[in-house]
């Protein structure tokens, strides 16, 4: 009867599945509330690439930042923002300047946290004042939005 039982839980073991990876860090942390696992510095991963792109698959991805959206504007649209992820001054530079864009800063709840008018080629957004997060960042002229950023505040 005992070898029985340690069959079946041989071969039962056999047969399940788990997820496993190698990482530089990890522990379980557990309160009343509940407890959670994580894990740090995933290093195994597998990266595709073709002509389209690439992606890398593995649990933790790294940072990469896009453009949400983009509304063909004629060459107003020739946008970037930098540094981004910042903690302090975020820097929006326009290639053709173009008078009466606004500028809305939302969170992630959709609110509006910050709202301006872009000024000159150049323009600065004050961030210390924010709390950690992600925040959208959109321009828009004539009612219409030209673009979206993805803005992340450390």
């Amino acid at each position: 009867m005992k070898i029985s039982f340690v069959l079946i839980g041989f071969f039962s073991s056999l047969i399940s599945f788990a997820q496993q990876n190698t990482l530089a860090a990890g522990a379980n942390a557990s309160s009343v509330e509940g407890s959670i696992s994580y894990s740090i510095g995933q290093i195994d991963f597998s990266n595709v690439s073709s002509s389209s792109g690439s992606v890398n698959q593995g649990v933790q991805q790294p940072f990469e930042f896009f453009v949400s959206s983009v509304l063909e504007y004629g060459n107003e649209n020739s946008f970037s923002i930098f540094p981004n992820p910042t903690n302090e001054i975020l820097n929006i530079s326009q290639s053709f300047f173009s008078e009466k864009i606004e500028m809305r800063l939302l969170d992630m709840s959709g609110r509006i946290v910050l709202s301006d008018q872009l000024n000159a080629p150049q323009h600065q957004i004050d961030l210390r004042i924010l709390s950690q997060g992600v925040y959208n960042l959109t321009l828009i002229k004539n009612n219409q939005i030209l673009t979206s950023f993805k803005v992340i505040k450390y």
